[in-house]
């Protein structure tokens, strides 16, 4: 799906289902730089490339491993709800935890 945004952004969003479905992937691509994750558990990894070279490398600029955690969403169940109450009374979403930690 292609969407036009009200800022004039251009986003795509495009799916392909495997079954069985064991892990999923996630890469977002912008004018800063892309990140990209392979896998939802425990010890893996989120890669973050920043606007650099635009040929294919492996080697990333940064690496986030994806820590043991408790609950739903892999830990952010409550983090998710949190924000989600802090949204209906501040009006207005957070600023980013960036860089993380």
């Amino acid at each position: 799906m292609n969407t036009r945004l009200d800022n004039g952004v251009i986003a795509a969003h495009q799916q392909c289902h495997f079954s069985p479905d064991h892990f999923r992937d996630c890469t977002v691509i912008g004018p800063e730089g892309r990140p990209e994750s392979s896998g939802d558990r425990p010890g893996d990894m989120v890669k973050v490339w920043d606007i650099g070279p635009t040929a294919y490398r492996d080697d990333c600029d940064i690496a986030y491993e994806a820590p043991e955690a408790l609950g739903t969403h892999g830990g952010a169940g409550r983090h998710i709800i949190a924000e989600f109450r802090r949204f209906g009374r501040a009006g207005r979403p957070a600023p980013p935890p960036w860089p993380p930690g």
